[in-house]
């Protein structure tokens, strides 16, 4: 079996291109591969394409109903963002990117 060493966000990103695939942002591939750095073996990039999601704020509480009924008109940034983070934290495992998004297991 082949191998291949993955060593930056870059090159991941790439494999994703080759596959059809390129849904994460720099700092999403840069998570994904801090993440699965500690596993040893081959990486499937479809299963990873649909096992992860990044997602802003925003998106993350339109699609998600449970999270919009918690919103006040009056929220301030921080607040929502950290009613989002409550939200990922209770449902699914996440990673706060330095973009503001949210990267985080499909649920």
């Amino acid at each position: 079996m082949l191998y291949i060493k993955i060593d930056d966000a870059s090159q991941l990103r790439e494999m994703f291109i080759k596959a059809g695939r390129d849904s994460f942002s720099y700092e999403g591939y840069a998570a994904l591969l801090e993440y699965y750095e500690e596993f040893d073996g081959e990486l499937d990039i479809i299963a990873m394409d649909c096992e992860w999601r990044e997602a802003s704020a925003d998106d993350i509480i339109s699609d998600y109903g449970e999270i919009y009924d918690e919103i006040d008109e009056d929220d301030e940034d921080d607040v929502i963002a950290e009613k989002v983070r409550g939200f990922l934290q209770e449902n699914t495992y996440y990673v706060e990117l330095q973009n503001g998004n949210f990267l985080f297991g499909e649920f």
